[in-house]
């Protein structure tokens, strides 16, 4: 089965999206967090989450580049899970009264990922 066209765009977008920020994020975490003044700084970590925006920047790579729904399924739904997961844990941070305003703007860019990924695996399996 073929790719639906709102994956491959957005497997594209969020590929752009995860290298521009997880390259950023991982060569100077410092210049991000002071940046947008967000409250904690551990470079570890830090370093490590723009390991997995990288990481998942490749696996959408790779799915917009793959020719057929059932390569790239699973990465979907990895996604998915991410995307959600990721939601709900900024959503927590938030209740944080010293984390800056820019944070409701990453929830809801890591929101909207969720909502594309989810729209195109339910338009891949109905299509089935």
């Amino acid at each position: 089965m073929q790719i639906p066209q709102i994956l491959k765009y957005t497997f594209l977008f969020h590929m752009i999206v995860a290298f521009v920020f997880g390259i950023w994020y991982y060569l100077a975490p410092d210049t991000w967090v002071a940046l947008i003044a967000w409250p904690y700084y551990d470079p570890v970590a830090d370093r490590f989450m723009a390991a997995l925006m990288i990481g998942f920047a490749v696996t959408s790579l790779l799915g917009y580049r793959a020719e057929s729904w059932e390569k790239v399924e699973i990465v979907v739904m990895g996604e998915i899970v991410f995307t959600l997961l990721g939601t709900i844990g900024y959503i927590w941070g938030m209740m944080d009264p010293s984390v800056p305003i820019v944070g409701w703007a990453l929830t809801g860019l890591i929101a909207l990922f969720f909502v594309l990924f989810t729209v195109s695996y339910y338009t891949a399996t109905r299509s089935v």
